[in-house]
């Protein structure tokens, strides 16, 4: 038997499930970067959202799926490992490998 749905709350998005606030983390809105996979073209994308545990791209690349690790190379040429968590409609969430400090935060201008 089906729950009536009245009894959850789904109004919005999901409840936060973030481990940090982005406001801990000195980041412009929106940051230039290139994402890179094995065997596929680099591609342009916008970094935002970023914590020290991953952030949000938003692209053209079509071949990010879940589960697919990437590198995301910064302004200042730094490269990040990533694991994709989630994509869709041109947008994507990547978990870092290793969390960052927030220093590294500051090449993301």
């Amino acid at each position: 038997m089906n729950a009536p749905l009245r009894q959850f709350d789904f109004i919005g998005a999901e409840p936060e499930r973030r481990r940090k606030s982005r406001a801990d983390c000195p980041v412009p809105p929106r940051a230039s970067a290139m994402l890179t996979m094995a065997a596929k073209a680099p591609c342009p994308a916008h970094v935002s959202d970023v914590s020290i545990h991953g952030c949000c791209v938003e692209t053209a690349a079509e071949w990010l799926r879940p589960g697919r690790f990437v590198a995301i190379t910064l302004a200042d040429g730094a490269a990040l490992e990533s694991i994709v968590r989630w994509s869709g409609n041109g947008l994507a969430g990547l978990e870092w490998l290793r969390p960052i400090d927030t220093g590294s935060l500051a090449s993301l201008d």
